[in-house]
């Protein structure tokens, strides 16, 4: 009887000490103190230089796409004109 006793009060006791476990508060202060941080530093300088090189690349890329659209459009332009004095002609 006292061991079913000791065994009821250890279950208890270890019941107790995980319930109170559960209700403790996260670390959130931790970790938005240094989320805040971050934006601060965020502010000041990036703290990522994520992707500069691809950036760059998609630029160049975009110049790139503009002067052949500007070509496309002389070309055809030129090619209009010269079938109209074609036309013209006959």
């Amino acid at each position: 009887m006292r061991a079913l006793m000791i065994v009821m009060l250890v279950s208890c006791v270890v019941c107790v000490m995980s319930l109170s476990a559960c209700h403790r508060k996260p670390a959130v202060p931790a970790v938005s103190a240094s989320v805040s941080a971050s934006a601060s530093a965020s502010l000041e300088e990036p703290a990522f230089k994520i992707a500069e090189e691809q950036r760059a690349q998609l630029q160049k890329a975009k110049e790139l796409e503009a002067s052949v659209k500007a070509a496309a459009e002389a070309r055809d332009k030129a090619l209009n004109e010269a079938a109209g004095l074609q036309e013209d002609k006959k």
